[in-house]
């Protein structure tokens, strides 16, 4: 039986290839995979917490790559590694999953590329003690992740590293910190002598 809060957990299934009266029914997953195939679902979470999207059964793919695709932030998660995806509260996100060999995962990536570098703001904030800080490639970079306090002195390097073109995350824990407000600022240094980028952003530390 489904829980006793199924109407604030709801996913959908979308088959564009059926008529648009009829495209939120559940797709035929029966075809032979071949080189590839996706699997388009939404997600709406009204639950009042972090929903658990679950990915289990894997295993019947074991010669295939298994990945999800976020079509908001076209980033990728690798099922295989990981999969478990946590769902923000008060979210409704779409989704794809792709299903294939590593030619097929490598287009779909080529295809959902970034076309430019963006900072996002970071996630929760306020915040106490960790929050997220997220950003996006278009090229495989040299990246430098800073925080600074508000007089403009450096309190820690995040990172500093070479990294692939497409969607990041990263954490960054305050706890031995003081309440207030810091910035974090990204350089990007893209491979190949292109234009680099640089942007920063405020967050506040409420303990």
């Amino acid at each position: 039986a489904p829980p006793a809060d199924f109407q604030d957990q709801s996913i959908v299934l979308i088959n564009d290839s059926l008529s648009i009266s009829y495209k939120k029914l559940i797709k035929d997953c029966r075809p032979a995979i071949g080189d590839g195939k996706e699997f388009k679902f939404v997600v709406n979470n009204k639950k009042g917490s972090g929903l658990n999207l679950n990915f289990n059964g894997l295993g019947s793919f074991s010669s295939y790559e298994c990945y999800l695709m976020n079509c908001d932030s076209k980033k990728f998660y690798n099922l295989k590694d990981k999969n478990t995806l946590i769902i923000d509260d008060n979210k409704t996100s779409t989704y794809k999953l792709l299903i294939g060999n590593d030619n097929y995962i490598n287009s779909k990536k080529a295809e959902n590329a970034p076309d430019n570098y963006y900072l996002y703001q970071n996630y929760p904030n306020p915040f106490n003690p960790s929050t997220t800080i997220s950003y996006t490639l278009k090229s495989d970079s040299r990246v430098k992740i800073s925080v600074y306090n508000i007089l403009g002195g450096l309190v820690k390097e995040i990172l500093n590293g070479s990294q692939e073109l497409g969607y990041h995350e990263i954490q960054f824990d305050a706890s031995k910190l003081a309440s207030g407000i810091y910035i974090y600022s990204i350089s990007v240094s893209p491979t190949g002598g292109k234009p680099g980028f640089f942007s920063s952003r405020k967050m506040v530390l409420l303990k």
